[in-house]
C-alpha cells in the first residue's frame, strides 16, 4: 500500500532516519545535510528535527581507528530526524552525505519504515487555529516568519 486517503489528509509511506551525533560535531553535519539534500516535505525543504542533548555510550573494540579501549566512552549527543521518500537513490545519497560528514567512523543511523501524514490544504484559510491567523505566529512558525514581516 503506498498511500491511504483520509479525505482532507493522506498517509504516504516514508523512511524515517534518526542520526545520532556528538553535539560538538552536529553543526557540520547539519550544514551538509541542509545544502546537499532536499529534505522535502510537501511545500517545504530542509525539513529536519533536532533533539537533545542526550548521552551516548560505547566501548571501542579492535578494528576501530582508535584501537581497542577498556573505558566506556560517554559523550553528549543530539539526534537529527528526517523523513525521506522510499526511493533507493535518495536513501543512498542521504547515506553518502551523512557518512562523509559525520565525525564518527561508524555512526548510529536508524532507518524505520513509517507513515507520514500530509494535509491536502483544504482547511478554511480563516481558521483561527492556524498560525497565520494567530498573534503568536512567530513562535509557532519560526524566526523566518518574523524576519519576513520586518522586510515587507
Amino acid at each position: 500500500m503506498k498511500n491511504i486517503d483520509l479525505g482532507s489528509a493522506y498517509h504516504e509511506n516514508k523512511w524515517a532516519l534518526s542520526i545520532q551525533t556528538p553535539v560538538t560535531g552536529m553543526d557540520g553535519l547539519l550544514d551538509a545535510m541542509r545544502t546537499q539534500l532536499a529534505l522535502r516535505q510537501v511545500h517545504s525543504t530542509r525539513c529536519l528535527h533536532i533533539t537533545g542533548p542526550g548521552k551516548q555510550q560505547f566501548r571501542v573494540r579492535d578494528g576501530s581507528r582508535s584501537g581497542a579501549q577498556e573505558a566506556v566512552q560517554s559523550l553528549p549527543v543530539g539526534e537529527i530526524g528526517i523523513p525521506i521518500s522510499m526511493d533507493q537513490h535518495i536513501l543512498r545519497k542521504t547515506f553518502e552525505v551523512i557518512l562523509e560528514q559525520h565525525v564518527h567512523e561508524n555512526p548510529t543511523i536508524l532507518v524505520t519504515e513509517c507513515w507520514a501524514t500530509r494535509s491536502r490544504y483544504t482547511c478554511d484559510p480563516a481558521n483561527p487555529n492556524k498560525y497565520w491567523n494567530r498573534a503568536d505566529a512567530d513562535e509557532l512558525h519560526g524566526t523566518a516568519q518574523a524576519q519576513a514581516k520586518k522586510t515587507s
